[in-house]
C-alpha cells in the first residue's frame, strides 16, 4: 500500500514472496539514522537538515491521509482514532507489563524504585498516560507504525530520507488500517530522539545493579549522556515536526513504548531493566 500511495518515501520494492510474508527492495547507499545518531558524530547542525527532511515526510504522510479520506469519502471519526490510540498506548502496554511481571514472579501492578527514590506504581503511570494521551489533538496520518531512527534511512549528500519496515496491512486498500492518528509515529520518534532508546539498545546506557523484593523492582542506573547526544536532545525537544506541535509533547507517551517492549527483550535482562528504569526516569522528569 505504501508503494501505491506514497512511493517516494520508501525504497522501490523489487520482489514480494509468494506467501506475501517477505519482500526485497532496491539497494540504496544510505545509512539508518540510528547508526548516524549512535556512532556518526556528524556536525551537530546537520541535525537541523535531518529534522527538516523528517518533517517533510511526515507532512506528506498527513496530506496523503487527507487526500485518501476526501477521494474515498471516508468517515474516520475522532473516536475511531482515539480507540486505536488507546489500544496501542494503554491496552498493549498493560498486557506487556503483565507478561513482564509474570516472567519476574511479580504481581501486577508492581512498583519500581530508581536510584533509591520513591517507589512508583506502574498502574499510576498507566493512568497518567491515559490522561495525557487525550491532551494532544488528533491529526490523521498515513501511518508507518514503527517510525524510529533505525527505520529511517538518510542520504546526507541529497538530504533525503526513505522509510523501511512499515507496519503490514492485512488487506489491500483497507484505508481504516492505513489512516490512524499521528500520535504513535511521533511518539516513536520521541522514543528515539528524547528517550535515548538507541543508546540503550547498543549498550551505551546500562543498569549497574537491580534487585526484586516485595513486589518492587529496585534499579540503579546512570542515564547521563554525552554532550553530543545532549545537544541533539535539545534540538529535537523544541522542534515542531508536524503541525506546530513540539516533539517534547510526545515524551510522556514514549513511556508506554519503553514499558511495552519489556517482554521483547527477555533475552537480555540488563537491557530489560535499563528500559524499565528509563520509563521511570522519564516519568519522574515530567513532575
Amino acid at each position: 500500500n505504501t508503494k501505491k500511495y506514497l512511493p517516494h518515501i520508501s525504497p522501490v520494492i523489487i520482489d514480494i514472496s509468494k506467501d506475501n510474508k517477505s519482500y526485497t527492495y532496491e539497494y540504496l547507499p544510505m545509512v539508518s539514522l540510528s547508526e548516524i545518531y549512535t556512532y556518526g558524530q556528524i556536525d551537530i547542525d546537520c541535525w537541523n537538515l535531518i529534522f527538516d527532511a523528517i518533517s517533510s515526510i511526515l507532512k506528506d504522510m498527513h496530506l496523503c491521509a487527507l487526500d485518501l479520506i476526501k477521494e474515498n469519502s471516508l468517515s474516520i471519526k475522532k473516536q475511531d482514532l482515539d480507540l486505536s490510540d488507546s489500544n496501542l498506548f494503554i491496552n498493549k502496554t498493560i498486557d506487556r507489563l503483565k507478561l513482564f511481571a509474570h516472567s519476574k514472579n511479580l504481581t501486577y501492578p508492581f512498583e519500581v524504585s530508581l536510584n533509591g527514590k520513591d517507589k512508583i506504581n506502574v498502574e499510576n503511570i498507566i493512568q497518567y498516560l491515559s490522561l495525557n494521551l487525550k491532551k494532544i489533538k488528533n491529526k490523521e496520518i498515513y501511518m508507518h507504525g514503527d517510525f524510529c531512527l533505525s527505520n529511517i534511512l538518510y542520504d546526507s549528500r541529497m538530504n533525503i530520507i526513505k522509510l523501511v519496515d512499515p507496519r503490514g496491512h492485512k488487506t489491500k486498500d483497507n484505508f481504516f488500517e492505513m489512516i490512524k492518528s499521528h500520535k504513535y509515529d511521533l511518539t516513536k520518534l520521541s522514543h528515539s530522539l528524547l528517550g535515548f532508546y538507541d543508546l540503550i539498545n547498543v549498550g551505551e546506557i546500562e543498569a549497574e545493579t537491580f534487585n526484586i523484593r516485595n513486589n518492587i523492582v529496585n534499579i540503579k542506573c546512570n542515564y547521563v549522556v554525552d554532550l553530543y547526544h545532549k545537544m541533539i536532545y535539545e534540538k529535537a525537544y523544541e522542534y515542531e515536526f508536524l503541525g506546530g506541535i513540539k516533539l517534547k509533547n510526545y515524551l510522556p507517551t514514549s513511556i508506554s513504548l519503553f514499558l511495552s517492549m519489556l517482554p521483547l527483550h527477555s533475552d537480555n535482562e540488563i537491557k530489560q531493566i535499563t528500559l524499565l528504569g528509563n520509563a521511570i526516569r522519564i516519568y519522574e522528569s515530567l513532575f
